[in-house]
């Protein structure tokens, strides 16, 4: 009987949030499209387009009255 030649199968790569950016340092959110979060320290950036250049500028965040 012949032997067969059996691949190992392959591990799948871990699905990242579509949210995530590729380095996975940023995420976005699909409802406000020009706010980021930086993931390690959990601060929220603005981010526009002027004359080409992207800027990213922190955001300050709202206290509860």
């Amino acid at each position: 009987m012949p032997v067969r030649h059996v691949a190992p199968c392959r591990a799948q790569k871990a699905q990242r949030p579509s949210r995530l950016s590729k380095c996975g340092q940023w995420m976005s959110f699909p409802k406000v499209p020009n706010l980021l979060k930086y993931v390690s320290s959990g601060r929220y950036f603005a981010r526009v387009k002027i004359d080409g250049k992207i800027i990213r500028r922190t955001t300050v965040p709202l206290l509860p009255d």
